[in-house]
């Protein structure tokens, strides 16, 4: 047996004798059996996520077992719960990204913007940041990341590399990192935890946040953290070499595009500008998910997607736990762990901080959100915070929408840890960086983005009429 599988069964063991211990104890006042039950797979995930110590697709049998065999739901309303339109979303979303990769258009727009950027590190630095947030607001951000390295990688060779360019090598690299988690917040398609809180919203709030709405919510942040946290960056690790001419170049011809843009890149931008379209103007309507899934078919019935070659290299693990973070979230408020711990713990916290209504209380659980997803990835934080938020801001009578778009975006500010978002753990798979990098310019970027998340509350979304 490898040493890491047995680290992995040994924390599975203590995850579950913690569970079990949690579920022994006398059921705390005010709290049902169910909901006591269900603190105990809270218990299970967060460590577990913390661990790593199951793959995330486990979560979805364990889910289902657990809310069953523990007699928290019986199994027809329990199976429906997993049955939701932005899970469905997700699936479709992850189909569509593969199209896109491996026509290669990812790369063929990063090497236009190289080659219309003036050769200067700052200007660099910003058409990097630039493609990487809008990039990863459609596709993961551990795709972009895993692109964007190996060009990061090749400017600072060119430029003598790590030794002669520290400076010039970790500012390239954290640019990278920290725009991949940026952009995603921007959009649902950008990754699992907006898809998470939506239907969390839909389920627990009785409210609907379409794609329009999230985007008209998330972009004006990410438009303006871009630039900021760059400036921040820059400021932090002033680079030894500012013209880069000729490593530009250099860059741009190892860049392998497989040949000159076909009529095949341009049906699949055209199919994908028309399902963009539609989730914004009709995805209310017929949701969001349907009309991922029905743009995903549409690229396999004219050809330009084969199920062997593309869907089936999908990590459909990644979108078993969107099912089973729905079904956990819609499961801990039904049986009032939730409104348990939203009253007793968080609740708590904020009625003595003062910072527990309205806007003060958007922007602790976005504290408690960002703080919670520097130990684990931030989807799964979303699934184990986003119910407690919720019920918090239905106590409080706040906007839930508020609470849940404000807290989820700040699950994004998981800069300070190299575990905190996997296009930290990419990037630092470059040998450039040290974890000391990312706690400290992690350190100001979320102090940063959090401040500018405040801004565009009180301003833009108090005009939309959110708060």
């Amino acid at each position: 047996m490898r040493w890491h599988e047995a680290g992995s069964r040994k924390w599975v063991l203590v995850a579950g004798a913690a569970a079990a211990l949690t579920m022994l104890l006398p059921t705390p006042v005010g709290l049902t059996t169910e909901g006591h039950r269900m603190l105990g797979l809270l218990v299970f995930f967060a460590i577990s996520f913390i661990t790593e110590a199951l793959p995330v697709g486990a979560s979805f049998p364990l889910v289902l077992a657990w809310i069953v065999l523990l007699g928290i739901r019986s199994p027809a309303p329990a199976i429906a719960s997993f049955a939701h339109d932005s899970a469905l979303f997700m699936m479709g979303a992850l189909m569509i990204a593969r199209v896109l990769v491996r026509r290669n258009l990812h790369q063929r727009a990063l090497t236009l913007l190289l080659r219309v950027v003036p050769p200067r590190v700052p200007w660099l630095v910003g058409a990097i940041m630039a493609f990487g947030a809008l990039t990863s607001a459609v596709i993961s951000d551990h795709t972009v990341a895993a692109l964007l390295v190996p060009v990061g990688g090749t400017l600072v060779v060119s430029a003598g590399g790590i030794r002669r360019r520290p400076q010039l090598a970790k500012l390239l690299m954290l640019s990278i990192a920290f725009s991949c988690a940026i952009g995603g917040m921007s959009t649902p398609s950008g990754g699992s935890r907006n898809v998470i809180m939506m239907a969390y919203l839909q389920d627990i709030s009785g409210v609907q946040v379409g794609y329009r709405m999230w985007l008209t919510l998330a972009l004006p942040i990410t438009l303006l953290l871009t630039p900021i946290i760059g400036l921040i960056l820059y400021h932090l690790y002033r680079p030894e070499q500012h013209d880069l001419q000729q490593i530009g170049d250099e860059a741009l011809n190892r860049m392998d595009l497989t040949g000159p843009i076909d009529w095949r890149d341009g049906l699949t931008i055209g199919i994908f500008a028309l399902i963009m379209l539609a989730w914004i103007t009709v995805g209310d309507t017929y949701g969001i998910g349907l009309i991922a899934i029905t743009g995903a078919l549409l690229y396999i019935i004219v050809g330009l997607a084969d199920w062997e070659e593309d869907y089936q290299h999908i990590n459909w693990g990644i979108v078993l736990l969107y099912f089973a973070a729905i079904s956990f979230g819609s499961a801990l408020e039904t049986s009032g762990a939730a409104h348990w711990l939203a009253d007793r713990v968080m609740g708590t916290v904020q009625t003595a901080l003062g910072m527990d209504t309205g806007v003060r209380l958007a922007l602790s659980s976005s504290v408690f959100m960002t703080l919670f997803s520097q130990l684990m990835s931030n989807g799964p934080a979303v699934a184990l915070v986003g119910p407690v938020a919720l019920e918090s801001a239905k106590l409080s009578g706040t906007s839930p929408i508020l609470v849940g778009v404000a807290s989820t975006l700040a699950s994004s500010f998981a800069y300070m840890l190299i575990i905190g978002t996997p296009s930290n753990a990419i990037v630092y798979t470059s040998g450039y960086l040290e974890a000391r990098d990312f706690l400290r310019a992690g350190f100001w970027a979320t102090v940063a983005s959090l401040a500018v998340m405040l801004l565009v509350i009180v301003v833009w979304w108090q005009w939309l009429g959110v708060t």
